[in-house]
């Protein structure tokens, strides 16, 4: 009897992407087949709205040891609707969902210190854009690389805007079926762009046991799509 994986991988297009690709080269640094792991300090929102502590994070991400350090480009009225909602987040009500992302709001003009923060900290800046304003605004700052989040997969016109700007895409899986993220490697293919690492996630933070991280989920991958994983 054949396994689950193997029955659902038989089931797909014979073709998710149109070449394998075995490295992708982010800065300096060759990610992939045979390759030293590449690690991202994940800052996300956590800067709380102060660009000290974004700094100090992005140094101590540095001293860790760590490859890059990776933020998040987002405007709370462009990502969430005004909607309000009447759950409570940390014991506060959340108020409108635009209010709730508010506070991780990372402003566009601090792009160019976080930046040179990281330079002269000797780490690779990396960044998350959730609408086309933030891609130019990372593409002008000279980024060496996109990551594009799981929820924002089928959204054709964000994920081409990337891909259009030539340099790596890292695509999380966290909240995607494996079809929705055939296609979004397909649609950043259609661009003429091959750069693409596929990262396993678990959307589940933390996660409680061994099995929730899934990591078979990597070689599923790997097999489905060909591409550094």
């Amino acid at each position: 009897m054949k396994s689950e994986q193997a029955t659902f991988l038989e089931s797909l297009p014979r073709h998710l992407t149109y070449k394998p690709v075995d490295t992708v080269t982010i800065g300096t640094r060759q990610i992939g087949k045979g390759c030293p792991v590449y690690i991202i300090a994940e800052v996300s929102a956590n800067h709380r709205g102060d660009i000290e502590i974004a700094k100090r994070a992005i140094q101590q991400a540095a001293q860790a040891g760590a490859d890059a350090v990776k933020f998040q480009h987002l405007t709370a009225t462009k990502i969430a609707a005004d909607t309000v909602r009447t759950d409570e987040w940390n014991g506060k009500p959340i108020g409108t969902f635009s209010d709730f992302y508010k506070s991780a709001e990372l402003p566009n003009d601090w792009t160019p210190a976080l930046i040179a923060c990281a330079q002269e900290a000797g780490i690779e800046f990396l960044s998350t854009p959730f609408d086309t304003d933030a891609v130019e605004v990372l593409d002008k700052a000279g980024v060496a690389a996109y990551k594009v989040a799981s929820y924002e997969l089928t959204d054709d016109v964000l994920v081409r805007c990337v891909a259009r700007k030539g340099k790596p895409v890292i695509i999380s899986t966290g909240m995607a079926y494996l079809e929705e993220v055939a296609h979004a490697v397909r649609v950043i293919q259609e661009e003429g762009n091959t750069q693409i690492i596929i990262l396993h996630c678990v959307s589940m933070y933390p996660p409680k046991e061994p099995a929730d991280l899934n990591l078979r989920a990597i070689e599923t991958l790997q097999r489905a799509l060909r591409l550094p994983v």
